[in-house]
C-alpha cells in the first residue's frame, strides 16, 4: 500500500471494533493509599491491588511513562526539578494524561523526596491531607479545566500531545511490525489505541477529534514508518565523516588487481591504487573509496533529518536543503551530493602546483572513479545497510563485472597511455609529471595495451546533475554549485582541444 492510496477503508468507529480488556500502560502506578489501612477522614480508595514493586520514583515513573521520548520527559522533569509542579501537571494533562491518582502521586513525591517513595502510613494524617489537597486543588482542576487554559502546543492535537502520542504509537507499531503485521489500517488502529486513556473502541457518539487523531497517527507515524522500512533506511549503518584518502595518480606506481583490493574501511591503510578494467578504464580507488564513504555519511545525515533548511556536511563544503526530502529520494540525493562535492575538488585544484593538485585535476579517471564510488555505496547500502564488509564485497563484485585485469595488463595499458601523451615527463627529476589529458565528464576513457582509445559513453549511469531543486551547495572556499558549469567551461577554455579527448 502506498501513501495516499484510497483503499476505501474507514476505521471501525462503531460496535464492530473488538472489545479489548483494559490494560495498564507503561508508567501507571498504584496510589500510595491502595494498600494502607484507611486514614481517618480519608476518601475511599481502591482495594485488592498489590503494592508497586520498590519505592516510588518520580524519575522512574517519567521514564516508564514515555519510553524513548526525547523532549517531553525533559520538559516535565525540568519542571519538577524547578519545583514547578503545577507546570508539570499542565504539561502532562495537556498531553492526554487523565489519571488523577497517578498525577497526584507525582506531585506529592516530587515535593517529599525525603520519603524516598514510601507509601503514606496510617499515622501520616498531615501527609494524607496534603495528598488530597494536591488532588483536589491542583490536579482535578487541570483535568477538568477549560481547554483554553492549556499551554500553547499542548493537548492531544498540539505539538506536545502529538509528540507523546506519536512516540507511544511508534512503539506499538514497531512491535506489531516485528510480529509480522503489515496492514496500514491495522497498524494505525494499534498505534491509536496505544495512547493512554484511549478507549478500546470508538463509539459513534465520540467527537470528530477522535477520528482526526486516528488519521494523524496514520499520516505522522504509520505511513512514514512503512516508507522507512520500504527504503531500508532503518537498516542504515551510521557513518561519521570519513578520513581523506590520497588519490593515486593514473601514472602512479601503485597498480592493483582484484586479489590486491584488501578490506575497505580499515583506516588510512586500506588498499589504494589504480585498477584497470576493460569496461570502465582505470578506476582510482583513492577517489572511489572516499566517495563511497561520503555517500553513506551523507545518507546518515539525511536519515536523521532531511527537512528544508537542514545543513548537510561534506568533505569540501556543505549543502543546505531547500525542501523536505522524502525517504525514497534520500539515497539518490546522497549520491548526488557526494558527486557534487568531488567535482568541487577537481575545480579547486586546477592550476594549483603540487602532488595531487593540478597534475591530478580532471585526470581521465577521476570523475568516473567518483561516480563509481557512489554506485558501490548504493549497492552496499542495499545489501546490508552499508557495512565495511558490504563495501569490500561490492568493490570486488563491481570491479569484476567491469572486467578488472591483472596488474601486468594494467601496467601495459599505462605505458600505452604514456605513449599517447596522457601525461608528459617532468621538467626536472624532482617535479611532478604534468597532466596532458583532462576528462571533464564522468564518461570513462578506454584505452588498451595497443594504444587504441575511445570515450565509453553510457558505460556508467549518467552522472548526477551538479544543481538540483533539493539543495544549494557551497564549498569552504565559497564556490557554489550553481557556478560549477561556468568554472568548468573556463578551465576547458585553457586546455587544448587535443587534451580533451583520449
Amino acid at each position: 500500500m502506498t501513501e495516499g492510496e484510497n483503499t476505501g477503508y474507514e476505521p471501525e468507529w462503531h460496535d464492530e471494533l473488538t472489545e479489548e480488556p483494559e490494560q495498564r500502560w507503561a508508567g501507571e502506578l498504584i496510589s500510595p493509599f491502595a494498600t494502607v489501612p484507611e486514614v481517618p477522614g480519608a476518601d475511599p480508595v481502591a482495594s485488592g491491588e498489590a503494592d508497586p514493586p520498590g519505592p516510588f520514583s518520580v524519575e522512574g515513573e517519567l521514564l516508564l511513562w514515555a519510553t524513548e521520548l526525547a523532549q517531553a520527559p525533559q520538559q516535565v522533569r525540568a519542571a519538577f526539578d524547578r519545583e514547578e509542579q503545577a507546570h508539570a501537571v499542565r504539561l502532562l494533562v495537556g498531553s492526554g494524561v487523565r489519571d488523577e491518582q497517578w498525577l497526584t502521586d507525582l506531585v506529592f513525591h516530587a515535593r517529599h523526596r525525603e520519603l524516598g517513595g514510601r507509601s503514606i502510613q496510617p499515622g501520616d494524617a498531615a501527609l494524607a491531607e496534603e495528598w488530597r489537597a494536591i488532588r483536589d486543588d491542583e490536579v482535578r482542576p487541570r483535568i477538568d479545566g477549560d481547554p483554553a487554559d492549556r499551554l500553547e502546543g499542548e493537548g492531544p492535537g498540539g505539538v506536545f500531545g502529538n509528540l507523546v502520542s506519536d512516540v507511544l504509537a511508534t512503539n506499538a507499531v514497531r512491535a506489531a511490525f516485528a510480529g509480522g503485521e503489515r496492514d496500514e489500517n491495522t497498524l494505525t488502529d494499534l498505534g491509536y489505541r496505544a495512547f493512554p486513556g484511549t478507549a478500546p473502541k470508538i463509539k459513534a457518539t465520540d467527537p470528530p477529534e477522535f477520528k482526526q487523531r486516528w488519521t494523524g497517527i496514520r499520516d505522522r507515524v504509520v505511513r512514514p514508518f512503512l516508507r522507512l522500512k520500504k527504503t531500508g533506511l532503518d537498516r542504515l549503518v551510521s557513518r561519521g565523516q570519513p578520513f581523506e584518502r590520497l588519490c593515486c595518480l593514473l601514472f602512479g606506481p601503485v597498480v592493483l588487481d582484484l586479489a590486491g583490493l584488501g578490506t575497505h574501511g580499515t583506516g588510512p591503510v586500506d588498499a589504494l591504487g589504480e585498477v584497470y578494467t576493460r569496461k570502465l578504464g582505470f578506476i582510482d580507488l583513492g577517489h572511489a573509496r572516499e566517495t563511497a564513504d561520503v555517500t553513506l555519511w551523507v545518507l546518515t545525515q539525511l536519515q536523521r533529518q532531511a527537512t528544508a533548511g537542514t545543513t548537510v556536511q561534506l568533505v569540501h563544503g556543505s549543502a543546505r536543503l531547500l525542501q523536505d526530502v522524502p525517504f525514497e529520494r534520500r539515497l539518490a540525493l546522497a549520491q548526488q551530493l557526494a558527486y557534487v562535492d568531488s567535482v568541487e575538488h577537481e575545480i579547486a585544484t586546477f592550476g594549483v602546483p603540487g602532488a595531487g593538485a593540478d597534475n591530478s585535476s580532471f585526470s581521465p579517471e577521476d570523475l568516473p572513479s567518483n561516480l563509481f564510488g557512489t554506485l558501490v555505496a548504493a549497492a552496499a547500502f542495499r545489501a546490508d545497510g552499508g557495512t565495511d564488509a558490504a563495501l569490500t564485497q561490492q568493490f570486488k563484485q563491481l570491479l569484476q563485472a567491469a572486467g578488472a585485469q591483472p596488474v601486468a595488463v594494467a601496467v601495459a595499458v599505462q605505458n600505452a597511455a604514456a605513449g599517447r601523451g596522457w601525461w608528459g615527463p617532468a621538467s626536472v627529476w624532482w617535479a611532478d609529471a604534468p597532466l596532458r589529458k583532462r576528462n571533464f565528464t564522468a564518461d570513462p576513457w578506454l584505452i588498451d595495451e595497443h594504444g587504441s582509445a575511445r570515450i565509453a559513453h553510457g558505460a556508467l549511469p549518467a552522472a548526477p546533475s551538479l544543481v538540483g531543486a533539493d539543495f544549494e551547495y557551497e564549498s569552504a572556499a565559497h564556490l557554489k554549485n550553481t557556478d560549477f558549469a561556468q568554472k568548468i567551461a573556463a578551465i576547458r577554455a585553457q586546455v587544448p582541444a587535443s587534451a580533451r579527448t583520449p
